[in-house]
């Protein structure tokens, strides 16, 4: 859920949860709040203390990182974390690309590979975050094609 905090106001921030609240307990469903994260995304120059928010009496946990649909947002929108993340997981993949070259199998399975383990995971939501990204993380993403092509 995202919620809009203006003029200081948080009124309705916190009814949009109420309102969720009785949506989940009015269509049997369980809304558990110890799996309920609260990211705060705020750019204003003087930042104001925001009170922490409560479901059923539980005080939701504030994070500046969280992970949605396997991509990491941060309450700066900086995409630092994902791209690490990517990077981290593509070279645990570029591994085992190297593995199956080393034990001559015919070239179509590694390129198979790379295009489903390698490429299909860093290319995951790129319109979302990739304009956003910093001139140095951009290089470091467009030059995994290079580094796997030596692995291929």
């Amino acid at each position: 859920m995202v919620g809009l905090i203006s003029g200081g106001d948080e009124s309705a921030h916190r009814a949009q949860v109420e309102h969720l609240t009785a949506w989940c307990r009015d269509n049997n469903l369980l809304l558990n709040t110890s799996k309920t994260k609260e990211l705060i995304v705020d750019f204003r120059r003087k930042k104001m203390d925001i009170q922490p928010l409560h479901i059923r009496g539980e005080c939701v946990k504030r994070v500046s990182v969280f992970r949605f649909l396997g991509v990491h947002i941060t309450d700066n929108l900086t995409w630092c974390t994902n791209t690490a993340e990517l990077v981290k997981k593509a070279q645990q993949r570029l591994y085992f690309l190297r593995i199956l070259n080393r034990h001559n199998i015919p070239q179509k399975l590694p390129v198979s590979f790379y295009h489903c383990s390698i490429e299909s995971s860093l290319t995951y939501c790129l319109c979302v975050w990739f304009a956003s990204c910093t001139v140095a993380q951009k290089n470091v993403l467009q030059g995994w094609p290079k580094r796997s092509s030596a692995a291929l």
